[in-house]
């Protein structure tokens, strides 16, 4: 078994709430609000655009995140999404999400499989922007 490329960087992401700008950094909560700190510079942040870096980056050196949208081998899109039922993050295929009331779509892959398949998985977008 190999280690992830990136296991102990805790980063997080967040579109600005004033210009709709993905910033990354720290996230803190100031007044209750969640902020990125990014250079020397506290930033509010949509509250549901707030995803954390999942410790491996794709195919190109992205790194994925809590609400990416990955494909394997140019097909087979996945959601990443960081489940408390399963205290890790999960993976949901995209054509699998109509069926989510009547079964579970979410999957706990082994280390090994993003080993495996790291050459052919690619972030191809995210659940907050629309795709074209």
């Amino acid at each position: 078994m190999r280690l992830v490329e990136h296991p102990r960087i805790i980063q997080f992401r967040g579109q600005s709430v004033d210009t709709g700008k993905w910033l990354y950094g720290s996230l803190v909560f100031v007044e209750d609000k969640p902020h990125i700190y990014v250079g020397h510079c506290f930033v509010e942040v949509k509250s549901e655009t707030i995803g954390q870096f999942i410790g491996i980056a794709d195919s190109a050196g992205t790194f994925i995140y809590d609400g990416d949208v990955i494909s394997v081998n140019g097909k087979y899109e996945k959601i990443v999404s960081f489940r408390s039922d399963r205290a890790g993050f999960c993976l949901a295929n995209v054509s699998d999400l109509k069926n989510s009331a009547w079964m579970d779509i979410w999957q706990s892959p082994h280390v090994s499989w993003w080993n495996d398949f790291r050459s052919e998985i690619k972030v191809v977008g995210n659940i907050f922007e629309e795709r074209n």
